[in-house]
């Protein structure tokens, strides 16, 4: 069985499709505001919290990334399980942890292709300088936002 549940957030709302219990997208949708969600659901109300700015870890929610190549489930795993709420980590730290240290430009590739955002948390990779990078969906502005909602914000000097 598959739902879609639509959760509004900034400028636009994310769209969750969730196949037997598993997340298998969650994008962002710019510049609509759709809301259609069951708050009963075990992993809508996770996302809910998480909106409100509440911690949340999603490391234990089911996830398919079988659309993807071995090395982007290699980045995209490393970076579920190490990179929590309240941290930020570069591109190069990613290249290193998975043991590529110099495939620091395949490792944001493998991001941009990261189809469960906020669950997998592609947000909290940055570049080395500080700078914020890129962000596939919803762009710099919404990165932004997302690490405003864990705590940090877009005047601070990001580690």
């Amino acid at each position: 069985m598959i739902n879609e549940f639509y959760i509004p957030f900034f400028k636009g709302s994310f769209k969750i499709t969730i196949r037997n219990g598993v997340v298998v997208s969650n994008i962002y949708i710019p510049s609509v505001n759709t809301s259609k969600y069951d708050s009963q659901n075990y992993i809508i109300s996770k996302l809910l919290r998480y909106f409100k700015g509440e911690y949340v870890d999603f490391r234990n929610i089911p996830v398919d990334l079988t659309t993807l190549t071995d090395f982007e489930r290699k980045v995209l795993t490393v970076l579920r399980d190490k990179v929590t709420w309240g941290y930020v980590k570069t591109y190069s730290w990613l290249a290193k942890e998975i043991g590529y240290p110099k495939a620091y430009r395949a490792v944001a590739r493998a991001l941009s292709k990261n189809p469960i955002l906020i669950i997998i948390p592609c947000h909290r990779i940055i570049r080395a300088n500080g700078d914020l990078g890129g962000f596939k969906s919803g762009g710099i502005d919404l990165k932004r936002e997302l690490l405003r909602l864990e705590g940090f914000e877009a005047s601070e000097s990001l580690p």
